[in-house]
């Protein structure tokens, strides 16, 4: 069934279980149950310790997702003789340990 409020560009996936890594961590899979486990911590798990909602970082993601932006906005400024600050959006997501991570890659942090 079409959602009338879609815009006509937005498509339903081939496949509505597949884990899309623009998305969900790098580490995100499923596993031979079917069940979801990020940085190799079935979701199960983390709900049972945790409890619901929960919302899952995974560092090394997290972190690796930075230096990439840092490389690509690096270069891009160097080619143009110039250099690129970064500065994570904090009110995406703000934690001690986010800001920590943040830190600790030299890239700065906006707050709103």
């Amino acid at each position: 069934m079409k959602n009338p409020l879609a815009p006509e560009w937005l498509k339903t996936p081939d496949d509505l279980n597949r884990i899309d890594n623009r998305i969900w961590p790098r580490s995100a899979v499923r596993n031979t149950k079917g069940e979801m486990a990020i940085g190799g911590v079935e979701v199960s798990a983390l709900v049972r310790k945790f409890g619901t909602p929960l919302y899952v970082i995974d560092q090394e993601d997290f972190e690796l997702r930075l230096q990439a932006v840092q490389k690509a906005l690096g270069e891009a400024a160097r080619n143009i003789g110039t250099s690129a600050k970064i500065y994570y959006a904090t009110k995406s997501l703000l934690t001690v340990d986010v800001a920590k991570w943040v830190a600790s890659s030299g890239a700065s942090m906006d707050v709103s």
